[in-house]
């Protein structure tokens, strides 16, 4: 049998390939955390602080706007010297209905993430522990399963693999479990030719930079761009109190158009 033999350059470039795959497995459980986890945790949070008054915002403002919008409506008729009627009221109410349904679509999603935040706030939370046990084991999933360290996986292990996934990013730490004990083994290949360690050295050298941009766009975008104002109890309560000064400007506003609406079709 033939021994296969390593040379220096192509023993640095297998260096530099075990290097690369073990940033690149960080970087995964790094996105895959802040993503599942982090981020999950800091919306709860933000949705349980501020959530009831969003809701009130949206909906005040979705009022504030109908009611702008009738009222300029109603101007267009008096403007022609046109008799406002109850059928005609009953084409704008009509009108408005179709023309805010985005409106009541953002109210409806809304009211979803406030009742998936008091869910989840509800549940029991992995003590450290169980939590340390909970990554370690999604740690050596990934190195398993996941497609960018793994180029050759079969279709049944990429479905194992986004069902992990789920399972992490729904805290089930015996689902967890389960697919840990389920996974067997696999023997990692070593690449002898120097051009096939080229090609995977730069396949994975481009996933290390995509998951970099996807980190930075994480970091910068909701939820984890609330992270220091949920961390500062004093800024948690000033933004509440700048939410309920536009509420309480809101509430004016809707107040003077009732009125004004009132006043135009009181002889319709």
């Amino acid at each position: 049998m033939t021994n296969i033999i390593i040379f220096p350059q192509a023993k640095n470039s297998t260096d530099r390939l075990k290097i690369l795959r073990e940033k690149l497995q960080a970087l995964i459980l790094e996105h895959d955390h802040l993503l599942y986890q982090v981020c999950k945790n800091l919306k709860v949070r933000y949705l349980l602080e501020f959530g009831a008054l969003e809701y009130r915002f949206i909906e005040l403002s979705m009022k504030k706007d109908r009611l702008k919008r009738k009222l300029d409506l109603l101007y267009i008729k008096i403007n022609r010297n046109e008799k406002i009627t109850k059928e005609y009221l009953i084409e704008i109410e009509k009108y408005l209905d179709e023309k805010l349904s985005s409106f009541k679509e953002r109210l409806n999603q809304q009211a979803k993430d406030l009742d998936w935040a008091i869910d989840l706030s509800e549940k029991p939370l992995m003590n450290p522990e169980e939590m340390l046990e909970f990554k370690s084991k999604y740690r050596d999933l990934v190195k398993k399963l996941h497609p960018d360290l793994n180029k050759d996986l079969s279709a049944s292990d990429l479905d194992l693999y986004y069902k992990v996934v789920d399972a992490y990013k729904n805290g089930q730490i015996d689902l967890i479990n389960l697919y840990h004990d389920l996974i067997i083994g696999k023997e990692e290949t070593d690449l002898k030719d120097e051009k096939l360690i080229d090609q995977e050295i730069k396949r994975i050298s481009e996933n290390i930079e995509k998951l970099k941009e996807s980190i930075e766009k994480i970091k910068d975008s909701f939820p984890y761009d609330k992270k220091d104002l949920l961390e500062d109890e004093k800024e948690i309560e000033n933004e509440k109190e700048a939410i309920k000064n536009v509420i309480k400007a809101l509430l004016k506003n809707i107040e003077y158009l009732e009125k004004r609406i009132e006043e135009i079709t009181k002889n319709a």
